[in-house]
């Protein structure tokens, strides 16, 4: 069996739904993330877990077969391919024209379906997968909020509660 290797840069449900798939699907995964992210993506599964300022992209040198972009990192193929093997694809939600059209780019939709829901929420109960955590705040607090997702030390996903 050969040996895949994956990269992201993730720290919200998206990025550690993906970690938690691709182990599941049997690749090594490499993440780049924030200092606070660390501790939990390895417990999601990372093999290799960094901060994004301790490390070069660079240090990758054709070291991936795939490269999951979730926040619009790469904005051509060309930007990625140092990072990957001969073959290696760039998965990304970035619809930007420079990416399309690219036999190895892979451009996803990240949206939720009844019929996806659902499978989360199986293998949630399963155990098989765990949700990043929640921070809520009230609409009072939605400067604080902003302030915290804005520093990069964030896991996870914030709520934001409106009054009624």
């Amino acid at each position: 069996l050969a040996s895949y290797n994956a990269w992201s840069a993730c720290s919200n449900n998206t990025g550690m739904f993906a970690v938690q798939f691709a182990k599941m699907v049997g690749l090594d995964v490499t993440v780049s993330s924030s200092k606070n992210a660390l501790k939990a993506l390895k417990s999601m599964g990372a093999d290799d877990a960094f901060h994004y300022s301790e490390r070069n992209l660079s240090d990758f040198s054709n070291a991936f077969d795939y490269l999951l972009d979730l926040i619009g990192s790469f904005t051509t193929f060309a930007a990625a391919k140092p990072m990957l093997k001969p073959e290696g694809k760039l998965i990304t939600t970035a619809h930007l024209p420079a990416l399309s059209g690219d036999r190895n780019v892979i451009l996803i939709d990240v949206h939720n379906s009844g019929k996806q829901l659902q499978l989360f929420s199986r293998l949630f109960d399963l155990g098989e997968i765990r949700c990043a955590p929640v921070r809520k705040y009230t609409f009072e607090e939605v400067a604080q909020a902003h302030t915290q997702v804005e520093s990069g030390e964030f896991i996870g996903n914030t709520i934001i509660t409106l009054n009624s």
